[in-house]
């Protein structure tokens, strides 16, 4: 039985983790809410909770079904979660198809001719089993990449909403879009066959985390920690341990580049030496 509910939290169930063990959840385990009233149905992911409290939460946009609805927390929170779950999970591709970013990704790899395989076993593992270290081992998941989603959710099983919030609005990679979008250009010119979902994604990706987002995420972030030294200050230390966690996965992205180049140029050495 859903006992509270918090529309400012990232959307998931919070379930005590003694609850949890009881009857088989996993972390992260995508499970089917349901009203025994209205049959009103909903799909999220669990999230542990503190044991003995007997207290499950439903949280973020989840909240706004729970019958009868009352306003939880400001309506410019409220608005920037809905429409940034709107742009993530069902934006439009080139051919005004709805799709998730992520099945965009997938997308533009697949028509540059990238190998997918690696995350399609881990996103299948990780549906069946919910347990991320079966995931990584399946999907032979590199380090860096593996710390990278584990911080991200060592902050999600922190609780603590204004850190996500934080981590948000401060903690990505502003530079990186504008970036690849001069290189994407470039390379357009020549491969326009092979790249174009990508470029679209690219573009995307800038359009929908522009001005608008980073004004409202903001605001979020100062209502959450409001004047609460404490909060700033775990804020401030969360967000810099995510932007180094990022910088440990473009390098982490750089050695096997340069590993991957340094293989194929030896190899190409060594064929034309036998020709």
């Amino acid at each position: 039985m859903i006992t509270s509910a918090d529309v400012e939290y990232e959307g998931s169930i919070e379930i005590p983790t003694d609850l949890m063990e009881v009857v088989g959840l996993w972390a992260g385990e995508k499970v089917l809410v349901a009203s025994i009233s209205t049959g009103n149905r909903l799909e999220t992911y669990v999230q542990p909770g503190p044991p003995g409290t007997g207290n499950i939460i439903i949280n973020g946009g989840a909240a706004h079904i729970s019958v009868p609805w009352f306003p939880k927390g400001t309506a410019d929170t409220r608005y920037l979660i809905n429409e940034i779950v709107v742009g993530e999970e069902s934006d439009v591709d080139l051919n005004g198809i709805r799709k998730s970013h992520f099945e965009l990704y997938l997308d533009a790899m697949k028509q540059c001719g990238a190998d997918t395989s690696k995350i399609e076993v881990f996103t299948e593992v990780l549906k069946n089993t919910g347990d991320f270290d079966s995931a990584y081992l399946a999907s032979e998941t590199p380090k860096e990449a593996k710390d990278f989603v584990d911080f991200t959710f060592k902050v999600i099983e922190s609780g603590k909403n204004y850190l996500q919030s934080a981590i948000f609005t401060f903690g990505r990679e502003d530079l990186i879009p504008g970036m690849f979008i001069s290189i994407i250009n470039e390379m357009h010119k020549n491969f326009p066959d092979d790249i174009s979902i990508f470029k679209y994604y690219i573009e995307r990706h800038i359009e929908v985390d522009g001005d608008h987002h980073s004004h409202l995420a903001i605001q979020m972030t100062a209502n959450l920690c409001k004047d609460n030294e404490q909060y700033w200050n775990e804020a401030e230390d969360a967000v810099i341990n995510s932007l180094k966690q990022r910088i440990e996965l473009w390098n982490g992205v750089y050695r096997q580049l340069t590993e991957r180049t340094t293989t194929a140029n030896s190899t190409y050495k060594k064929l034309a030496v036998q020709l």
